[in-house]
């Protein structure tokens, strides 16, 4: 069973509820239903905005986080047989590393799995943290207010008995859009350690091609299946690429836009408690994309490691065929199996700090203009 492969588990099993995956049912569409018609209203609410600069860069995030969550959620119940045949295929390779044995690997296989199962809490925790903060901010500001900006034609969002029906709307979905926007990128990223570990796992194999007792033709054997793994290992990315690519740029694109509108907020608010709401949104958003940076330059990185395994095996005892079959490898394994952005940009982490200095610089424009 998918949902039963540790690395990937909690995520799926949150999917899977929600019936964004494996299953479909009615708690589907009382998920992104009402999302939707929010981010509808968040919009609108933008367009029609008579709001100090401070409140329009905090609604701004806002609608772009619920966006994303939103186009998330819809993008994987569209693609739902696409991720299902992908995790099949790792579930595979999980227990094929497994049934292996090799101490080495599965012992790494075992951290990468804790590692993945902790980042997913980690998110989840945080996540759950800041949305209770996004909830219960409007309790404390001394006037009526929403959690999220909205605005519905021809209703008064603060008279009663609107507001409170549409705030219990919102602190009711909140939690919903937690799990379409992180067990995304848990998940994803996810795949991406996997990917990693299996890379670590043809390079243990390549720089075991011989060992004692070893013919010329069991030799040569091994290393077919190093190619053919190379193979699947390229494939393997390849599919996870087609997978994220355009989410990945979505993401790219309107990362710039909300950390460049939630630095000017942080440049003008006046208050502690606005300040670490605002720094709360910039850190989440941050820790978000660098997760997902960090894991993709691994998997790009060890993939290009696996060139090295096979020159460090010890090819000058193989005969000219196998030898042959490593310089194929070696040749290979020469360009970096990337994810890329948009089909643009490799997601590596000198990616993630140009746009990081992309926003800085938006940032400073910014405030050059208002002052």
């Amino acid at each position: 069973m998918i949902e039963d492969v540790p690395i990937i588990s909690i995520n799926v099993k949150i999917l899977k509820f929600w019936s964004f995956i494996l299953v479909h049912n009615w708690r589907r569409y009382i998920s992104i239903i009402p999302a939707m018609i929010m981010n509808v209203a968040q919009f609108l609410d933008m367009y029609f905005t008579t709001e100090p600069i401070d409140s329009i860069a905090r609604n701004f995030y806002f609608v772009v986080l619920w966006f994303i969550a939103v186009m998330r959620a819809l993008y994987l119940t569209a693609n739902r047989r696409k991720f299902e045949v992908f995790m099949e295929n790792l579930e595979y390779m999980y227990h094929e590393i497994k049934r292996d044995g090799e101490k080495p690997i599965v012992n790494l296989l075992n951290e990468v799995t804790n590692n993945a199962r902790r980042i997913s809490k980690f998110n989840l925790a945080f996540a759950a943290f800041v949305s209770t903060g996004f909830v219960l901010y409007p309790l404390f500001t001394g006037d009526r207010a929403l959690p999220f900006g909205v605005t519905i034609p021809g209703v008064d969002k603060y008279a009663e008995p609107a507001y409170g029906i549409i705030y219990a709307w919102q602190v009711i979905i909140t939690p919903m859009g937690c799990c379409m926007y992180i067990s995304f990128t848990s998940i994803v990223v996810g795949y991406m350690m996997f990917g990693t570990v299996a890379a670590q796992y043809l390079q243990h194999r390549l720089r075991k091609l011989r060992e004692p007792g070893d013919t010329d033709r069991m030799v040569m054997m091994k290393i077919v299946w190093c190619v053919q793994y190379h193979r699947r290992l390229i494939r393997y990315t390849s599919q996870l690429n087609d997978l994220v690519t355009y989410v990945s740029f979505l993401e790219f694109v309107t990362f710039v836009a909300t950390i460049c509108a939630l630095l000017f907020a942080l440049n003008i608010v006046t208050t502690f408690q606005q300040m670490f709401i605002v720094s709360t949104y910039i850190f989440m958003r941050v820790i978000q994309i660098f997760t997902m940076y960090w894991h993709a330059n691994e998997l790009s990185d060890q993939s290009t490691k696996v060139a090295i395994a096979a020159y460090d095996s010890p090819w000058v005892d193989f005969n000219v065929p196998a030898r042959k079959a490593l310089v194929f490898i070696i040749l290979v394994a020469q360009k970096p199996l990337s994810i890329m952005v948009g089909n643009i940009y490799p997601m590596t982490m000198q990616t993630f700090q140009s746009i990081l200095n992309a926003a800085y610089s938006f940032f400073t424009i910014l405030s050059q203009i208002y002052g």
